[in-house]
Parts: C-alpha cells; sequence; structure tokens
C-alpha cells in the first residue's frame, strides 16, 4: 500500500535511479538541495532530557505528523523513559539549504508502538523502533512530506537512499549544518530488522530510506541501529501493518492541534 502527498508530483524513474546509482554503494554525500522532492521532508530534531540532550533526524508524514526513531524519542531506561515525563525542549527544524534559516517547530504528542515501550520478557526491541510526533503547528506550504509505502520489504539487492543528519566527526563542523544520503542495497531480514547497506553514523538515526515504488520516492524504512562495529550496515522497524497503525493514530490526533 502506498500513502502518497498529492503535492509531490510523480517523479521520472529514470532520473531518480539515476540518483540512487550516482552514489557507489556504503558512500555518503551532502544533500545540498534540500527544498527538492523528497528531501524537503527531511529535519533535524532535539529532544531534552532531564540531564542530556539527544540528536537525532525526522521526517515528515503529513503537514504537522514526523516519523523518527524511538530510541530518539524514549531513553534507554527500564521500561523506557518517555521524553515528554520531563520539562524539556522537541524541536525539529527543517532547512530549505545547508546553513539556511530553519523553521522550528515543536513536538505535541508523541506516539511509539507497545513492542518498543512495553517489550516482552527476552523480546528485541529493535523490530518496533518507530515513533510518530504530532507538531503544535504546521509546517510551511513550501514543504512537502514524504510518501510512505507499508507491506512486504524490498526484496535483496533493491536499492534504497538513506537521508539523515549525521553527528560530525571529530574537527569537522557542529551538528546540523549538512543533511547526508547513503545510498547502497537491501541486505535482508534479519532478526525482524531490515537491513542495508548505508554507511549514514549517529545523528541519522530517525532519517528515512527512499526507495522508488510506482514512479514515486517513497519512504519504506528508517535509520535504526547498527551492529556492534559494522558501521556500514544499518537496520530498520520493516513498515508493516503496526506502523500503518500508528501513522493513522498519529493523523488522527491532528485535529485542533
Amino acid at each position: 500500500m502506498l500513502i502518497q502527498n498529492g503535492a509531490i508530483s510523480a517523479r521520472d524513474p529514470i532520473l531518480w535511479t539515476r540518483q540512487l546509482n550516482q552514489l557507489p554503494n556504503g558512500r555518503t554525500s551532502p544533500i545540498e538541495a534540500l527544498d527538492a522532492d523528497p528531501f524537503s521532508a527531511i529535519g533535524r530534531l532535539e529532544i531534552s532530557f532531564a540531564s542530556r540532550k539527544r540528536r537525532c533526524s525526522f521526517f515528515l508524514v503529513a503537514s504537522n505528523v514526523a516519523l523518527t526513531a524511538a530510541h530518539c524519542i524514549y531513553a534507554q531506561g527500564d521500561g523506557g523513559e518517555r521524553a515528554s515525563e520531563f520539562p524539556l525542549a522537541l524541536s525539529l527544524r527543517l532547512q530549505a539549504r545547508p546553513g539556511g534559516e530553519a523553521q522550528v517547530l515543536r513536538g505535541h504528542t508523541i506516539l511509539a508502538l507497545r513492542g518498543w515501550i512495553n517489550p516482552r520478557d527476552g523480546a528485541a526491541r529493535s523490530p518496533y523502533d518507530v515513533a510518530a510526533i504530532v507538531l503544535e503547528g504546521h509546517v510551511s506550504a513550501k514543504i512537502n512530506w514524504a510518501s510512505l509505502r507499508f507491506g512486504g520489504p524490498l526484496r535483496a539487492g533493491a536499492s534504497v537512499l538513506a537521508a539523515g543528519y549525521p553527528d560530525p566527526r571529530p574537527g569537522e563542523r557542529s551538528f546540523g549544518p549538512q543533511a547526508f544520503q547513503s545510498a547502497g542495497p537491501v541486505l535482508g531480514i534479519e532478526g525482524g530488522v531490515l537491513a542495508a547497506q548505508n554507511a549514514l553514523t549517529e545523528g541519522a538515526s530517525g532519517g528515512p530510506w527512499f526507495a522508488l515504488q510506482y514512479g514515486h520516492a517513497a519512504a519504506i524504512g528508517l535509520n535504526s541501529t547498527k551492529p556492534v562495529g559494522n558501521d556500514a550496515r544499518t537496520f530498520s522497524p520493516i513498515f508493516d501493518a503496526r506502523v500503518e497503525d500508528l501513522v493513522a493514530a498519529a493523523l488522527a490526533r491532528q485535529t485542533g492541534v
């Protein structure tokens, strides 16, 4: 099933395939045209917990609903500490170009899957590492949000383009001024999550995985976690009926926001 933003015109499949193929597998490249679809949907997320801040990425799926990784919103404490239980700033920033003026929005409501908040004893959390944020306001009409594809995961070998705002390496610029993309093939399903070759690092968590679906760039996953000691491989929760229901619940809370 494809949920498509009607404001986004169909992309030329040849052009999109060329964009996927321009990057060698596992390599990263700066995203310069942040105002171009589908990259205008990507932003920077900063969450203040009681004693620290966490920086991640997000992508819009409606004018005031965003998706990110649940581990960005919930601290890794017993049972998962919900960020909104603290006096915090949940700041979402969107930029039309690197270094340009950012549109800043605040989170209003956070929704996550039960399997992440209250996991069964011994159960892995990674398959549930997705959260929806309902914003206090609506983004500018100039910013389009991402289309979503739900259903079975892509076949092994299919190309995906991951995006986000990775933290800088030592000596590089501070967090935020530059979004990056990383192309690579789907590697298959491992432990209930989708694996792909993707060299984006910490800070890019919550950013989308795009693939060409029915002639459109659709989000089919997000940057979640990596195997220990392997920055070239990244996992994503599978965008199945559970995630579809989560998005539907967030969209249902838009009224009056």
